[in-house]
């Protein structure tokens, strides 16, 4: 019997072996960050699909309703990142004519069929090299070679002059762009085998990063790494080594995981069952909650009504002067916004322009916000 894997958990299988096997429950595992990786992939294959020369604020406004994504200042952001490095260290080196955006792929490692979908691939003008590019946009730079290397393996037999892969991740959030190059012997030979051998092992490798994303539930390793994480966040006191504050760290970001899978557990199961009682008159139940947003072009007449007095209802410096408190303005959006009306040719001078003004007009300000992540060493 066939089973099947997906690329994408790749690097969490070469590392714990046994985390292939078939998952217990099914959990829908959307998320916020989900959600806005898809986007951002989304917006960037259209872009380069469309060999559009800029990303338009209309294009991620689209993904975002379709993406039901409700940042679409941080879409824009990430998008625009991603894009800068298509077009700088990307675009120049593929031959255009060989390109493959979001294209399915799949192949057999002995009783397993591999499946997935590469962001990029293509080969190099000199036609000696295959690309194969990855965008991310986690927050943590982690080992995605072997996701890449398996895409590279199933693109190889339609290049067969190919000499080498060249496998590019692009971590759009620190804008870094990780390159290694492997020889073509390296992938269809040796990945080949080391795949191989590591679909037919069942060892178990638990550590906060494989179990954090692992599907599985019924895990005694898992289990075992769940309860020392909680014993020690509980005895986390006073006499603290550097050290045990980065392993602190990453036990909170594990556990929380943990309680987050454990949640959509319980919410699917009221869904199918109903309501739990807890013992003491309580119970713990799934409700609907409708959230109002407003369409602040619609209500502005509204805000102006109750904010600005009717004597000064014509001078539109009063109705701003109200307004400023309530408004956030995204710099990226009136960008995309000036992109869209500029003639051809014009709009990187244009945006430009706008930049000029607001330095002139002392309207730009920079703040700076801490924030603790996990990242690879820095020499």
């Amino acid at each position: 019997m066939t089973k099947t894997i997906r690329v994408s958990s790749l690097p969490r299988i070469m590392s714990c072996h046994a985390s292939k096997n078939e998952v217990e429950i099914e959990i829908n595992e959307d998320s916020d960050a989900a959600s806005m990786g898809t986007a951002v992939h989304r917006v960037l294959e259209l872009a380069v699909k469309n060999e559009d020369e800029y990303i338009s604020q209309e294009a991620i406004n689209e993904v975002a309703a379709d993406q039901k994504v409700d940042d679409i200042e941080e879409l824009g952001i990430l998008s625009h990142v991603g894009f800068k490095a298509w077009k700088t260290n990307i675009e120049p080196h593929i031959n255009i004519h060989t390109l493959e955006v979001e294209t399915a792929l799949s192949f057999h490692v002995d009783d397993w069929t591999v499946t997935g979908h590469p962001d990029l691939m293509g080969v190099t003008k000199d036609g000696n090299t295959l690309m194969v590019v990855d965008w991310k946009t986690s927050r943590v730079e982690s080992d995605f070679s072997s996701q890449l290397k398996a895409y590279g393996y199933a693109m190889l037999p339609m290049y067969p002059d190919v000499k080498e892969v060249m496998l590019v991740t692009v971590y759009v959030r620190s804008q870094v762009i990780d390159v290694v190059k492997n020889t073509r012997h390296e992938i269809e030979v040796e990945y080949y085998n080391e795949l191989s051998n590591v679909l037919k092992s069942e060892r178990y490798n638990p550590s906060n990063s494989n179990c954090m994303f692992c599907p599985r539930l019924n895990c005694e390793a898992k289990k075992e790494l769940a309860h020392s994480s909680l014993l020690m966040l509980s005895n986390i006191g006073e006499n603290v080594t550097a050290q045990q504050y980065a392993e602190v760290y990453e036990k909170i970001k594990f556990v929380e995981k943990i309680a987050e899978k454990a949640k959509k557990v319980m919410k699917e199961h009221i869904k199918e069952h109903g309501a739990l009682s807890t013992g003491d008159g309580m119970e713990v139940a799934v409700t609907e909650e409708v959230r109002t947003s407003m369409n602040f072009e619609k209500a502005l007449p509204s805000i102006a009504a109750m904010l600005i007095p009717d004597e000064f209802m014509p001078n539109q410096g009063s109705l701003l002067e109200a307004l400023i408190p309530v408004i956030k303005i995204s710099k990226s959006k009136i960008h995309g916004l000036i992109k869209d009306r500029s003639e051809k040719g014009m709009k990187g001078k244009d945006v430009s322009k706008f930049n000029e003004m607001l330095e002139g007009a002392d309207a730009l300000y920079e703040t700076t916000v801490e924030k603790m992540v996990l990242r690879k060493e820095q020499n």
